[in-house]
Order: C-alpha cells, then structure tokens, then sequence
C-alpha cells in the first residue's frame, strides 16, 4: 500500500473543495443586493386640536 497516493488524492480533495469554497464566496458579490423590505413610513395619529397632553 501507498501511502504516498493516498496521501496525494485526501489534498487534492481539500484543495479541489477549498478552491470551489472560494469561488463561491466570491461570486457571492457579483449579485446585487435585493432589499425586500417595504419603505419605512412614519405612523401617522390623528389628535385633536384641543388635546394638549397630560401633566406628570
């Protein structure tokens, strides 16, 4: 037995998956951002014109 194969083919499998790791990382960027948030709008309250608030 070989260990010298063995040993050869485990790195080749690390590297082939690191390099792809990267390059999917990478493209990652290339999209751009998709914001599916709704714009933000303040609520408005409908208050009477007489009302003033309470006191502490």
């Amino acid at each position: 037995m070989r260990l010298g194969k063995f040993y050869s083919f485990g790195t080749r499998i690390w590297r082939v998956g690191f390099i792809l790791l990267v390059l999917i990382l990478a493209g990652c960027k290339e999209f751009p951002e998709a914001n599916q948030s709704p714009p933000y709008e303040p609520p408005q309250y409908v208050v009477l014109a007489s009302w003033y608030g309470v006191n502490p």
